[in-house]
């Protein structure tokens, strides 16, 4: 496995993955639309892009914005992974590759919908913990748990 920046050549896979998700359907998310916002903040000082690939193929992503929680730690915007390739550690490589990126700081943050029990169990595996909610912050009716990893919580 494969985690290296994403360039604009991954932009079309990217695309037919988030087409092919129930979770960006869900909230109403366009594969087009989400090509322009990773096509846009490829062009932002502020934002990392990174894929995975396995055997040349891109199977995940993630976009963290570097100080975007609170204007002083990384936020990790987005993670995507293609359904076809779920459960083959992909999640976990570019999680990883974060967290060695940003060993320097001192806390990480994300959100998670609170109705997406499978994906906080995931983030929880991985030392992160819950610190909050906030009721209708992305779409109307829907929660988003916000996530934290701490130095001192960090797996060697």
């Amino acid at each position: 496995m494969e985690v290296r920046l994403m360039t604009q050549a991954d932009l079309v896979a990217c695309q037919e993955m988030v087409s092919r998700s129930a979770f960006f359907q869900s909230y109403g998310i366009a594969a087009e639309k989400m090509v322009s916002w990773l096509a846009s903040a490829m062009e932002r000082p502020e934002a990392e892009l990174h894929v995975a690939c396995l055997d040349g193929i891109v199977t995940g992503f993630s976009w963290v914005i570097v100080d975007g929680g609170f204007d002083r730690t990384p936020y990790l915007r987005l993670l995507a992974v293609d359904d076809r390739f779920h459960r083959r550690g992909i999640g976990r490589a570019l999680m990883d590759a974060m967290e060695h990126r940003h060993a320097a700081r001192r806390d990480l943050l994300l959100l998670v919908t609170q109705s997406n029990r499978k994906a906080r169990r995931f983030y929880e595996s991985l030392g992160y913990r819950k610190v909050g909610l906030l009721e209708d912050y992305v779409k109307e009716g829907v929660h988003e748990c916000i996530y934290r990893k701490s130095i001192s919580q960090r797996k060697p």
